[in-house]
C-alpha cells in the first residue's frame, strides 16, 4: 500500500498545524520512506542502506500491521542473497519508476546488467 486512510481520534498537532478530532487523513507511506529527516539520501536506491527502520511504515502499525510482513521480508532477503551469490557482477543501471495512485502502486521496469 502506498497510503492509509485514517480518522483522527482526538485533536493532534502535526508540523505546527492542528488536525481536529474525527478528521479524515491520508498518510503516505511512499512519502514517509523518502523523509529527508529520517534517511540519508532518501531519493537514492541503495540495497545496502543501513538507516532503514526495523519496522517499515508500508506495513502499517499496531492493530493494522500486515501479518505477511515477516514472510515478505524473508522472501526478499533470501531471493536477493541468492541472486547476488549467483551473479555477483549484477549492477543496477536504472532504478525502477513507480506507477499507480495513492492507494496501490507498483514498480515499473528496472534495468540491470552484468558481465559474465
Amino acid at each position: 500500500m502506498a497510503s492509509f486512510i485514517r480518522v483522527t481520534a482526538e485533536d493532534i498537532e502535526v508540523g505546527g498545524a492542528v488536525l481536529p478530532a474525527r478528521q479524515l487523513v491520508i498518510l503516505s507511506t511512499m512519502s514517509a520512506a523518502r523523509d529527508e529527516e529520517a534517511y540519508e539520501r532518501p531519493d537514492v536506491f541503495d540495497i545496502r542502506r543501513t538507516d532503514q527502520p526495523r519496522l517499515l511504515p508500508a506495513f502499517g502499525a499496531g492493530a493494522h500491521r500486515c501479518i505477511g510482513e515477516a514472510l515478505a521480508r524473508i522472501e526478499l532477503e533470501e531471493s536477493l542473497a541468492a541472486l547476488a551469490a549467483r551473479i555477483p557482477q549484477l549492477r543496477l543501471d536504472e532504478a525502477p519508476g513507480i506507477k499507480g495512485h495513492s492507494g496501490i502502486r507498483r514498480l515499473d521496469t528496472m534495468r540491470i546488467s552484468w558481465r559474465p
